[in-house]
């Protein structure tokens, strides 16, 4: 499966992510299903590094920032969402 070999990658990079997270811990309206993987790259360097895994996997992707104006689906995405504002805690 895409996502162990994309978590795999992310643990050699020592980059920040959560497996199967419920969106709507983030959503501003408090609505979502379960993304496959969000990750939260600390720098810009971790991001470049993630949008090339991204890239190179051919995997469906989509960036947040503060998710105010942002919708999720409640039948969940199977990709992975990039949380964009570095350094952001929005893990819960």
């Amino acid at each position: 499966m895409w996502a162990e070999k994309i978590i795999k990658e992310l643990d050699a990079e020592n980059i920040l992510y959560k497996r199967d997270f419920l969106t709507a811990q983030i959503s501003y309206l408090e609505i979502g299903g379960a993304a496959r993987i969000v990750v939260y790259p600390k720098t810009k360097k971790e991001m470049i590094t993630v949008l090339d895994l991204i890239n190179r996997n051919q995997i469906k992707f989509a960036v947040i920032g503060n998710c105010s104006n942002t919708f999720f689906a409640s039948n969940g995405y199977n990709g992975i969402v990039v949380a964009s504002m570095f350094g952001a805690t929005l893990c819960p």
